[in-house]
This record gives structure tokens, sequence and C-alpha cells, in this order.
């Protein structure tokens, strides 16, 4: 059945490039072949062309400003039931370039939608209960979109730490509170996949505005000439932890919940890209910045994820994927040894999952810090040239006073012959998944880069 639906979709995707689409099903096997396709972003651009052409942009306010709207599916002439389809379609298509632009770090192409709109849409007597993902996916997508225009404008690297990323992280947060509310009032119970999603794509928001506020910071800190320079580093110290900390809670939380695991043998592609785009981000923290994260305990949980890849569709996912966590895992067993004898590797308790945020209302995050985490001896960054020298040397693991080293096994040795990912300063995560064009780029590159800490 898969493989007629699969033929069915690819047929009318492929009339479509020779006259002008006049059916609604020819948009939607589009979607489907988008979807399940490693190279969506590129299919795309073809499906909002052709979504345009068909005025599915004015399906929502043509539903909206009917007169007579029926009272309920059952007298609902044909015509109404088509709009609302022709609705659904658009913003299903709306969902498909917001998530994939999201998950490879890009900027969306399509304008915003207005929020009362589409919460009025949810009371539509045609309406359904999966309407209210659609409207809540799209709501945080633009949520997140403007969030990284506020702090691409912000000029004040004190303001962004200290005013615009606190106020983001609030609006985050009511977000995911207002929408869990809202499922669970519909029947949804709390272990419920379309509530378990809700709480991957808030940490992934965290994780996306960390990003681009780090990046930002990157761009302004070589101008900043504020005498409080201590208080910046701190400050952004602090935002690197958050980051750290919001990772490997995503990965943590991803790994125990099997409601939303049980969906990705059919899944689109766009949430395992989004998987394995945290995942490989997190292993190259791990490799540049090796005092911020606790390495086995992330090389675990990549490793089951990993695994979680491995299932169809995602074969070009799963090797990109697979490619970093074996390397990573060998790199981490050749410095070993050396790291069994450095009074200054970091102690990180086999139970947590980052270092701790400095200060008690630290305001990166809604929510209680990780306790007993040990200390960071040394959270020093390196730059440039630094980093590119000491590459290998930076790659530290965890100490043999480590309660989790004896429990867990050990790794492999770097093989001669094994494929090495790109660690390269001037590549982006995108670049290893095949994704970006030459000269595009995305918000996780700015990592080999940040400048230094102060000795």
């Amino acid at each position: 059945m898969q493989r007629v639906l699969q033929d069915e979709a690819q047929r009318l995707a492929e009339d479509s490039f020779f006259e002008r689409p006049t059916k609604l099903e020819t948009v939607q096997g589009m979607i489907l072949l988008a979807a399940y396709s490693e190279k969506t972003w590129f299919s795309i651009a073809l499906i909002l062309r052709t979504a345009l052409d068909s005025g599915l942009e004015k399906s929502l306010d043509n539903l909206l400003s009917q007169e007579n709207v029926p009272r309920s599916s059952l007298s609902a002439s044909m015509a109404e039931r088509e709009l609302v389809w022709k609705t659904r379609t658009w913003l299903i298509t709306f969902i498909l370039e917001l998530d994939v632009a999201s998950g490879t770090g890009r900027k969306s192409r399509i304008a915003e939608v207005d929020v009362v709109k589409l919460r009025k849409f949810l009371d539509y007597p045609l309406s359904l209960p999966c309407d209210m993902r659609t409207v809540c996916i799209i709501e945080l997508h633009q949520l997140r979109g403007n969030s990284r225009v506020i702090i691409d404008n912000t000029s004040n690297i004190g303001d962004i730490v200290s005013t615009e990323l606190p106020a983001i992280m609030t609006r985050l947060q009511n977000w995911w509170t207002t929408w869990d509310e809202v499922h669970e009032n519909n029947g949804f119970h709390i272990g419920a996949f379309q509530r378990s999603s809700l709480k991957l794509m808030l940490h992934y928001s965290r994780i996306f505005v960390f990003c681009a506020s780090l990046a930002r910071i990157q761009k302004l800190q070589p101008t900043y000439t504020d005498s409080s320079s201590e208080t910046l580093d701190q400050n952004v110290m602090n935002l690197w932890q958050s980051l750290v900390t919001t990772i490997m809670e995503q990965l943590g939380f991803l790994i125990n919940e099997p409601s939303y695991r049980c969906q990705l043998p059919w899944t689109p592609t766009y949430p395992a890209l989004t998987i394995a785009f945290v995942t490989t981000f997190a292993l190259r923290i791990a490799r540049w910045r090796p005092n911020l994260i606790n390495q086995s305990l992330l090389l675990e949980r990549a490793e089951k994820i990993c695994d979680f890849l491995k299932q169809p569709p995602y074969p070009d996912i799963h090797r990109t994927v697979s490619i970093f966590v074996n390397y990573a895992r060998a790199l981490i067993a050749s410095q070993r040894p050396q790291s069994n004898h450095s009074a200054d590797a970091p102690i990180m308790s086999d139970q947590n999952e980052g270092p701790t945020f400095e200060g008690s209302n630290n305001p990166m995050i809604n929510g209680p810090s990780p306790s007993g985490v040990g200390p960071l001896d040394d959270l020093r960054y390196r730059t440039g040239p630094t980093i590119q020298a000491d590459k290998d040397s930076n790659m530290v693991s965890m100490p043999s006073s480590d309660p989790s080293a004896a429990a867990r096994a050990p790794v492999s040795r770097l093989s001669g012959t094994m494929e090495a990912p790109n660690w390269t300063v001037s590549n982006s995560i995108a670049d290893s998944f095949g994704l970006f064009e030459e000269g595009q780029n995305d918000i996780f590159d700015f990592l080999p880069m940040m400048p230094s800490m102060p000795q």
C-alpha cells in the first residue's frame, strides 16, 4: 500500500511540471513526496509555488469570512468541506517549510500567519483535534523566528543576555504551558505523542535561541568595549552552560519517551533531521568544548539515538550520525590514557546531564537546574588557530574517578580506515547532511569560532 501511494504521489507531482495543477490532490501528493525525501528543502520551493498558483494561501481568509457557517460536519456542503481541506493543506505546507527551515537552522521563506486567525480556525465546526497540533506548531515557529529577529537586531551583548533572552524564554515557556493544557483538556494523556512532542519542540526552540544568541554575540564581541567585561564573560559562560544542559535534556527526553520514538518508522524526514542536528551538534560541542559536557553520558545517549535512526526511512541521516558517533567514540578512547593522569579534567556525576548554572537565579531557562553536578575546573574558551593546533588534545574524556566508568563498556580505539566526520571550522553541520547550497550557512556555524575567555 505504501508503494502504491508513493507511486500515485509521484505521478501527480510529475504532472505538475508540465501543466498548471488544478487538483488539490496534486499539492497533497507533492507534500507527501517532500516530507519523506532526504532533500526536502529543495522540493519545498516547488510545493509553495504550486500552492500559491492554486490560491491555497487565501483559503484560511475565505473560510473565516463566511457569513453562513455550517453548524456541524453533518450539515456542511461539499464546497465548505473542500474549503477546509484547502485550508488544512496550506497550513501543512506552511508547517513543512517551517519545520525543515528551523531543523536546518535556516530562515523561513513564508510570511507570518495571523495567530488570531489560526485560533479561530480551531473554533470552526469542521476543524479536527489534529488541527490543534498544526496551529500550535505554526505559533511556535513564528515565535522562534521573531526571537531570532530580536536577537539579530540587538546591538548590545548585555541586552541580549539580561533582557531579550530571558523574555524569549518566558514566551517559549508560556507557549508550552498553554498548549499542553489545551491538549490535556481535549483528552490527551500526559504520555501521549501529542504532548511529549510539545516538550521536545520546546527544548529544540531553546537550543535554537541559545545558538542564535551565541552566534550574535560572536559578531558583537570583537567591537565590545564596555568596562564590565568580566560580568559579560560570566553571562556568556552561563549561556553556554544553559545550552549544554538543554541539549542533554533534549537527548534524555527523547530516549525516555516511547510515545515519541514509536512514530519514527513512519514519520516524515524533518523530525529525524532535527534529532540528527541536535545529536551531531552535541558531539561537536564535546569536540570543541570538552570541559562543558559529560562526554561519556553524551556518547551513550548519542549511540542510542543513532540506533533509533537506523530504521527506515532515514538511511543517509543514520549514516551521517553514525559517522559522528563512531569517530567520537574512538577519539574519546584514544585520549583516555592521557586523561587518567590529568588533574584538570572535569568530574561529573553519571546521573547528571551537564554543568550547573552560576548563581541561583539564572534567567536562561525556566526550570530547576540539575543538582549534584561536579565543578568545572577549566571553562576557558580557545580560538581559531589554537583549536586547529590542539584539536586532538582538546578531546579529553572522563577521569578514572567517574563512577560510571566501570559500568560502561570500553569504547573502541580509533581505526585507521574509519570515515571521519567534518570537524573543520569552515563547514556547517548541514554540509554533513548535504542540505545546503554553496554559500549558505546555519545558526550552528559559530561553534568553533567563539572568542576566547580571559585567562
